[in-house]
């Protein structure tokens, strides 16, 4: 998303902060889960803050602002920070994973601050934010849903809390032909548009293809099963979980000519 396109759920994500009910932290770090930049990020200081996105367009524009950029997969476990602040995907499972990373990531005493927009299931969201650890306060506006909790070991629910952690975890799928994770396009089957396109692949083609928008690799495993006469394949995807699915799903075919990952 440009830096200057209206972001509301970025807006309301930040309204506990301009309207004095939560306080940026003096100290202890900050960390951004999913985040996206835009001006309501930038309109005050944020000292300490950290970045993760692995979603390539909105980590592009973070860093061209200037932020921090971390990447997820090299996230260190034990780091905790005063205040973690996450934007939740739609994708359910995805979303309860990532409210459990919060916490976990968050320290004793820190605050966890999400928002969700209408659209993308924010009443379900809280109800399931609260469910694992309560809640210290909420907010509405522009269609978007904010809500915060101070951490306290007391209030969470610690057998929730494991089995959210692993709600987003890598699996097989389709009978173990595939590894995918939830949030991941059609992460659990195969997108009727995607198996109309590889039904009427001809099998003649040859020499250096491409896969634009590769997801987790199904199209590309079609391709080079139909077509002996690839001599190479470049996968396009801006998503980097889904992008690492596909390294592992096409891991026999890297064996044999060679691929990229971009």
């Amino acid at each position: 998303m440009a830096a200057d396109t209206r972001d509301p759920a970025l807006e309301t994500l930040f309204m506990p902060f301009e309207q004095g009910l939560l306080k940026w932290p003096a100290e202890g770090g900050a960390l951004f889960l999913r985040a996206r930049d835009g001006w309501p990020l930038r309109q005050q200081s944020r000292p300490g803050l950290v970045c993760e996105q692995s979603f390539k367009p909105d980590a592009e524009a973070l860093e061209r602002s200037g932020w921090t950029v971390a990447d997820p997969d090299d996230a260190a476990a034990d780091t905790r920070h005063a205040l973690v602040l996450v934007l939740p995907p739609r994708q359910r499972d995805e979303a309860r994973a990532l409210f459990a990373q919060a916490l976990q990531r968050c320290a004793p005493g820190g605050v966890v601050v999400a928002c969700i927009a209408n659209d993308d299931g924010a009443k379900s969201g809280e109800g399931d934010f609260r469910k694992l650890c309560g809640l210290d306060g909420n907010l509405t506006k522009h269609h978007c849903r904010v809500f915060w909790v101070k951490r306290d070991d007391a209030k969470i629910d610690a057998a929730l809390l494991a089995q959210w952690s692993t709600l987003d975890a890598v699996r097989p799928i389709l009978g173990g032909r595939f590894m995918s994770r939830p949030g991941v396009f059609a992460w659990d089957r195969i997108d009727p548009a995607s198996q109309l396109l590889a039904e009427h692949l001809p099998n003649d083609l040859r020499g250096r293809a491409a896969d634009l928008g590769a997801g987790y690799g199904y199209l590309s495993d079609e391709l080079l099963k139909r077509c002996p006469g690839i001599a190479s394949l470049d996968l396009y995807e801006a998503e980097a979980r889904a992008l690492e699915l596909a390294r592992r799903n096409l891991a026999d075919a890297a064996a044999r000519l060679p691929l990229r990952y971009l």
